[in-house]
């Protein structure tokens, strides 16, 4: 059997082998010490491109009344306002975004 003629997978190695479980990701995630995602997107290690809608509102202040010190109910208002500003911002550009069949829930 000439080289060129060799199966492909190998049928003589493990199934693992032939997966890339111990292949070079696994190499390098033991090398560096961290996984190594296997990316299959539009180069194989690039993800794909996936459009992304972005919108901005009106800037936002929170009220202090001792700037660097907020108080627990300071908190409490400032991200209830910024709750709601975040829904009314939603709820204002969802149907040109195509969203128009959803209500934005924060949890």
């Amino acid at each position: 059997m000439t080289a060129h003629s060799l199966p492909w997978p190998p049928h003589n190695l493990p199934r693992q082998h032939a997966t890339n479980s111990k292949g070079l990701l696994w190499k390098l995630s033991k090398q560096y010490g961290v996984a190594m995602p296997l990316y299959r997107g539009a180069l194989g290690f690039v993800p794909k491109r996936q459009r992304t809608d972005l919108v901005f509102g009106a800037p936002f202040e929170p009220a202090c009344a001792t700037p660097g010190e907020p108080t627990d109910a300071e908190v409490a208002a400032a991200h209830a306002n910024y709750i709601a500003a975040l829904k009314a911002l939603f709820d204002e550009h969802k149907g040109a975004l195509g969203y128009g069949d959803r209500e934005l829930i924060v949890a």
